[in-house]
Order: C-alpha cells, then structure tokens, then sequence
C-alpha cells in the first residue's frame, strides 16, 4: 500500500513539472468598416463617424478612419461633401448647410477610404416625424448604473400622436448635457485653491428605444420612455429629446440587434441572425460593412433641469463621494468648458 502511495506520489510531482501553456494560434477576426450616422431633416450639420472593427480585448481603442472621402446625395442630383472634424478623428460633417433632409426623398451614401475603397449605402427614404405633444421630468430617487457609473437622476417621457395614414417606426436618441466641475486649484502662482472649471459634458443614451405602430396605429402615444438624465453634481442639466421617423428596414435592424444583446441563454431567446447593414462595398456587394446609414426626418424638443430641485439634494450629492466631482468628459463627445451657450437652447 504504502509502494502504491509513493508511486502516485511521484507521478503526480512528475506531471505537475511537466505542464506548461499551451498557446493557441487565435486568429484575429477580418477588420471591417464601421459606419454610424443619421442624416435628418435637422437645420444642422451632419455627423458620420468611421471606424474598423476589433478584437474584444482591444475595445477602449476604437480605430477611427482618417482621410476618408464622405458624401451623401439624393434622388435630385443634390449632394453634400463633408470634412473631417479637427479635434474628433473619424468624425465627418457635412459641409453644405442648405442640404437638408426633405420628406419622401431618398438619399445615398458614399465613401472612399484612404486605401481607395469604395462603399455605398441603399437608398433610404425619408418618412415624415408627428411632434412631440408633452413631456414628463421625473426625479429618479434609485441609482443607475449609467455608462459605469451609479448615479442618480431624472427620467424623462413624451406624449405624441401616431399618424393613421401610414405604418410608422420610431427610435428616440437623446442625449444630456451633463453639468460637473473640477476639484479646486489655484487662480494664479502661490495663490490658495479658489478656482475650478465648470463642464457641461454630453451624456448620449445608450439604450437603443424603438417602436412600432403595430396595435395602435393612429392613436396617442402615452408616457413614452425616451431618457435617462444623470445627475452627477447639483447644477443644470440640459437635453435635448429626438423623436425619429425610421424606416421598417432600420426598426427591424435594431431590433434584431436588441433581440440578440438581451439574449439570456434561456431556450424563449430569439434565435442568432446575421445582423446586416445597408452599406457595401461598392465593387463587391457581398461585403457588408457594420453599422447602418439611417435617414430619418426629427422632432425635437429641448429641456433643462435644475437639480438643485432634486428632493434633499445636497445631502444625496454627499452620498457620491469626490470621484464625481471631476472631469474628465467621454472622448470623442461634445463638451462645453464654463459657459453653456443658454442663448441657444431653444
């Protein structure tokens, strides 16, 4: 017994000096296009961003495209170029102004990578956006976990009308322009701490809201969900609320893409699909970028909040600790530094 036990002994030791790592030959996946972008009806300009895409353990540095050639035309002959953005690489705006989305046109996009690539989307046409009627402004007292944070906040829902005459398909994309400020510092050399810099840094939701008029065509949408505004130190808030008119092959789009995000593991999942976009390379249908170019007419609405207002706000602001008042702001996002431009935000 006791030979046996020795011998298991020793191939034991034996077997644990000779493991060692296996490394496997992981092929990265094929980098493809990455197109995000909705031209609107909006008296603004345009933004397309452009990146590839990448491995999961690579995702903090998203890889913007540099140097593109971006236009967008119509069913007309009429076009806009656009210009990459200075300070926000792989961010193209539009440069015509004049060019605005009209309903029941149809528009294309058109890009050149630097390599000399080129893609197109499929036409999309506009389809007409009912107002929005009210909106509600509720103190959310619960914390939420908001791009990695916990915070508190305010939720935000609409009121509008579904038009009988057609089949509508609605996507809500709003975004806060969050206030938060720096930690003191000096005014000027061997100066006491006295100063600090105010910032208004924009906050995009993140969820993906969509509807249909399926079951309730041409009646009132009532207590619509459309945004979470977070509240990081006592200050004003200001959002900005879109209502988009989409098309059926955009809605489907993002559903199919909701439908897979919340898969659960569960057998009442939705099954995989591929999920497609509609732009392609231009001399090879078949190679589909990511992303999708969405034509959309908007309406808008524009808040602010003062959540000063918060009930027994000062003391849930002291429940957040010092981390929250800081910047910095999200990359790649808009960001005001000690004046918000109140003047415009009409």
């Amino acid at each position: 017994m006791k030979k046996l036990t020795l011998i298991l002994l020793f191939t034991i030791l034996f077997l644990s000096t000779c493991v060692e790592k296996v490394k496997l030959d992981l092929r990265s996946g094929t980098q493809r296009l990455v197109v995000e972008g909705t031209f609107t009806n909006q008296a603004k300009p345009c933004i397309i961003k452009l990146s590839y895409s990448q491995d999961i353990d690579a995702l903090r540095n998203t890889p913007y495209i540099s140097g593109a050639k971006v236009k967008i035309s119509d069913d007309k002959g009429n076009f806009t170029d656009f210009a990459e953005l200075p300070n926000l690489k792989g961010n193209y705006q539009s440069t015509n102004l004049q060019f605005v989305g009209i309903t029941g046109r149809a528009y294309t996009l058109n890009i050149e990578l630097p390599n000399g690539k080129k893609f197109v989307s499929q036409p999309q046409t506009m389809q007409a956006a009912p107002p929005i009627e009210n909106t509600y402004v509720e103190y959310d007292g619960t914390t939420k976990s908001f791009n990695g944070s916990k915070l508190f906040g305010y939720k935000i829902y609409i009121d509008t009308k579904d038009p009988v005459e057609t089949t509508n398909y609605y996507r809500w994309a709003s975004f806060t322009y969050a206030f938060k400020q720096t930690q003191l510092y000096s005014c000027s050399p061997f100066s006491p701490p006295t100063c600090r810099d105010l910032y208004w840094c924009q906050e995009i939701e993140k969820d993906i809201l969509i509807s249909s008029d399926a079951g309730i065509n041409g009646n009132a949408i009532r207590r619509q969900f459309v945004h979470f505004s977070p509240v990081y130190l006592l200050g004003t808030n200001y959002v900005e609320i879109q209502q988009q008119a989409i098309s059926r092959e955009i809605y489907q789009y993002w559903k199919n893409y909701t439908d897979q995000t919340l898969r659960t593991g569960s057998i009442f999942d939705p099954i995989p699909s591929t999920i497609v976009g509609n732009v392609y390379d231009a001399n090879s249908p078949t190679e589909v970028a990511l992303g999708y170019f969405a034509v959309a007419a908007v309406s808008t609405k524009r808040i602010s909040i003062d959540t000063r207002e918060m009930p027994n706000g000062r003391n849930l602001m002291v429940g957040y600790g010092d981390k929250f008042d800081s910047h910095p702001c999200e990359p790649n996002t808009v960001v005001y530094v000690n004046r918000f431009p109140v003047e415009d935000w009409k």
